[in-house]
């Protein structure tokens, strides 16, 4: 596995890289009011940098490197190319490959290069519910 983000729906909404951060951090921006949540994830292999938007807001912006991660494992990790994405409990309602929109299945893994075509993620989980993605 190259790594994932997760998102802990508190007040105020945290993430957390996996194999790079060993806490949650604070969002960049709050998130949009709105209760159903768009998300997209990119992650570009210059860097590597994740990108995280929120209704088209920029809420991540994330260079994996050193001197942002505390965990030894992020270079081995994040510098693989990402070709599968698996959703485990708690995932969001629907995610959208080029498509159109379909519902997650818990544990499956499906085919999305990461690097290629961004994830778009939807989900109405709101802010303060403390439900982790």
């Amino acid at each position: 596995d190259a790594g994932g983000i997760n998102f802990l729906f508190s007040d105020p909404p945290k993430y957390k890289v996996q194999n790079c951060m060993r806490n949650l951090a604070p969002l960049n921006e709050d998130l949009p009011g709105h209760v159903t949540k768009v998300w997209i994830i990119v992650k570009q292999r210059a860097g590597p940098q994740i990108k995280v938007f929120c209704n088209m807001k920029l809420v991540v912006d994330l260079s994996v490197k050193s001197t942002s991660c505390d965990l030894d494992q992020w270079s081995t990790r994040w510098n693989r190319e990402v070709t599968r994405v698996t959703f485990d409990d708690g995932a969001p309602d629907f995610y959208k490959p080029a498509s159109g929109w379909k519902q997650v299945q818990n544990n499956v893994k499906i085919d999305n290069d990461l690097e290629s075509f961004p994830l778009k993620l939807k989900t109405d989980i709101e802010v303060g519910s403390n439900k982790v993605v």
